[in-house]
């Protein structure tokens, strides 16, 4: 594959792409949008003015589409051009990404039901009552009640829970 992707094209496909609104291939795009939504959650775009083989106007549009559906924080990071290039700027945008993910990361620990970052006596009751009653739990509230990895929330994940709260 050449560095740029419409190189492997022919001049007279590519002419016949940029210059017909009719194209079947700009109407499949049109037809496949991933733009015809509005994001709920944070949503960031990253983009180097200097890409040479996406568009920058790509982010653009769909920060743009967003925030025109009603999106109320979605965020554009516009690279100056002289950061580089496509293959240049995908490990600052990876960085980038992670850092997000962090501010938004809780971790909680096996026993802590109820997700607040600490075991407290809370959690054991939250997990004695699923015990008790069988109640209908999240994934995460099941994951976090089965301290034995047994895929079963019994007496012994209670005993496990209670040593650790005693620590």
């Amino acid at each position: 594959m050449p560095h740029n992707p419409l190189d492997i094209l022919m001049p007279e496909v590519l002419d016949e792409f940029i210059n017909s609104n009719d194209h079947f291939f700009r109407q499949s795009l049109q037809e496949n949008t991933l733009l015809d939504w509005t994001p709920e959650s944070p949503t960031y775009f990253y983009h180097g003015l200097g890409d040479d083989i996406i568009p920058y106007e790509n982010a653009q549009v769909a920060y743009e589409t967003f925030m025109d559906n009603g999106a109320s924080n979605v965020n554009l990071v516009l690279y100056p051009e002289e950061f580089g290039g496509h293959g240049e700027l995908a490990f600052a945008f990876l960085f980038a990404g992670y850092e997000i993910i962090l501010d938004y990361q809780i971790i909680s620990p096996k026993g802590d039901l109820n997700g607040d970052g600490a075991l407290l006596a809370n959690d054991m009751d939250f997990l004695s009552e699923s015990i008790l009653f069988e109640n209908n739990l999240t994934k995460f509230q099941w994951w976090a009640g089965d301290m034995d990895y047994n895929d079963l929330h019994s007496v012994f994940d209670l005993l496990q829970l209670s040593d650790l709260l005693e620590e």
